[in-house]
């Protein structure tokens, strides 16, 4: 059985301009989220707990495939309520590819707030047994969508998380992603005044970039601005390089 996984777009974070901004943004964290479970998550499950019937596996695995391909038709209101109904699957794998789902369902209708929400309750599940969850990435996308969100301290929160759980010789350590990543928690350092770490942060997602964009150029003269003792509204650094509407 595979699980059903959208098409990638490429993981060209949230760089770009204008309306595209927001889709590509959107479209990487989609294209993260599914990934972030094996597809043979359930099935490992059904070998591990013989007490659970095979049928009633076969039936989550299509749900959960019905529910990413109504997202995918853009039936958003069918999704979030099957979605919703399998997140309270008593199988913690079940559950937490159905937070994901949601988080993916949420990041595609630019609702970060509840995105956090739902990455956040896939990472609550690996302490109940949901296997092969990729906490890294999910710490990554969280503390992403905290920075749309507003949300600056859960942001440095997941994102540190995420800095001591991937490990260097991991995709997601030095990955263009991780530069976006870092780039994305320097501002949410920046807005909680935390201008060191900032622009420490920031020398390092430079870093990892042959040429540094115009965006992140852009960050970091906001942020060398405000560590100035330059008053700035909240938000505004992170707006350099959060996605627009």
């Amino acid at each position: 059985m595979v699980f059903y996984q959208s098409k990638s777009t490429g993981n060209r974070g949230a760089h770009g301009s204008g309306g595209a901004n927001m889709r590509v943004f959107a479209q990487a964290i989609v294209a993260s989220t599914v990934l972030c479970l094996s597809a043979s998550a359930l099935a490992a499950d059904a070998t591990a707990a013989p007490q659970r019937p095979a049928p009633a596996q076969e039936k989550e695995i299509a749900a959960l495939n019905g529910a990413f391909a109504a997202i995918d038709a853009k039936q958003y209101g069918a999704a979030e309520h099957d979605l919703s109904g399998l997140a309270q699957s008593s199988n913690p794998t079940t559950a937490a590819m159905a937070f994901q789902g949601l988080a993916h369902l949420y990041t595609r209708t630019r609702q970060f707030p509840k995105a956090v929400s739902a990455f956040e309750s896939a990472i609550a599940l690996q302490s109940k047994g949901a296997r092969d969850i990729d906490i890294a990435a999910l710490h990554r996308l969280a503390g992403q969508a905290s920075v749309v969100a507003g949300q600056y301290d859960g942001a440095i929160d997941h994102l540190t998380k995420w800095q001591a759980l991937a490990k260097p010789e991991s995709s997601g350590a030095r990955s263009p992603d991780a530069a976006v990543s870092l780039s994305y928690l320097a501002a949410a350092q920046a807005e909680r005044h935390q201008f060191s770490a900032a622009q420490a942060t920031l020398a390092e997602a430079v870093s990892m970039t042959p040429s540094p964009s115009s965006r992140l150029l852009a960050l970091k003269s906001a942020i060398d601005s405000a560590a100035r003792s330059a008053p700035f509204k909240t938000g505004s650094i992170a707006a350099v390089i959060t996605p627009r509407n």
